[in-house]
């Protein structure tokens, strides 16, 4: 660590998706996707299978972060998705988000509502 600098958050680090939990249960599909979180910013690259195997279920975002508590306060910096019919919807950057983050030996799990998540493993 460089003289003067901050100390590292134990977010930090790069992460591969694990599992994903829709609604408090087990999603089969399959997913894949990483999780880059830096000092001031965090990247998510995530692609799944979609209902129609012609067009995959894609998301990608740039975002800075700073905790909250139990929460990480985010602000989208670019984004966007693909949705079921293929097409590709880019995000409006500022669009600023508040969401539970825990962080469970060596993972971390991402709420994305009360009963949905998605876990990451740290890799590096």
């Amino acid at each position: 660590m460089l003289k003067g600098a901050p100390a590292r958050d134990p977010l930090e680090g790069f992460y591969e998706l694990r599992s994903r939990t829709i609604n408090g249960k087990p999603d089969l599909n399959r997913s894949r996707g990483y999780l880059a979180i830096t000092g001031r910013h965090m990247l998510v690259c995530l692609a799944g299978a979609g209902p129609d195997p012609d067009y995959p279920l894609l998301r990608a975002d740039v975002r800075s972060w700073q905790k909250r508590d139990a929460s990480v306060d985010t602000i989208l910096k670019l984004g966007f998705y693909t949705d079921e019919d293929g097409e590709i919807h880019v995000e409006e950057p500022g669009r600023r988000q508040l969401r539970r983050v825990d962080l469970i030996r060596g993972k971390v799990r991402i709420w994305q509502d009360g009963q949905s998540f998605l876990d990451f493993e740290r890799i590096e």
